[in-house]
């Protein structure tokens, strides 16, 4: 199994952070963000925009270690289909602290500039006792 660097996590969370600082952010399943916004309790789009911000300036922190691999490599959705996904798992949220967050995106260079492909972001499942 391919090991990613650091640089080379880095490299995809300073890209992520680049594409939503130049908003260039897109949503692949644009119908699951309210079941999402409601599952982590937030109160708007904004809000879940903020979260997905933070959330990548806390993986940039030690990307090796937030560094949790998808179940699938990439989506069959037509915006990313073919790309690989990216996800990271992070606490330390300033709105819930002691909350694990995972979230999972893809990277799609266009004309106009690198986009974020937002896949999903939610609390994570998985249990820390076997990471």
């Amino acid at each position: 199994m391919h090991r990613h660097t650091h640089k080379e996590l880095a490299g995809k969370l300073k890209a992520a952070m680049a594409a939503f600082e130049a908003n260039r952010v897109a949503y692949v399943e644009e119908e699951r963000l309210p079941c999402e916004i409601d599952q982590l309790e937030l109160g708007s789009l904004q809000d879940y925009k903020d979260l997905l911000y933070e959330c990548i300036q806390i993986a940039l922190d030690d990307p090796v270690t937030c560094f949790q691999p998808p179940a699938q490599k990439s989506t069959r959705h037509q915006l990313t289909q073919g790309l690989p996904m990216w996800g990271f798992e992070v606490t330390g949220y300033e709105a819930f602290p002691t909350k694990r967050i995972y979230f999972k995106f893809s990277l799609k260079e266009t004309k106009t500039g690198q986009y974020y492909c937002h896949v999903s972001c939610h609390e994570s499942t998985k249990d820390p006792k076997k990471t």
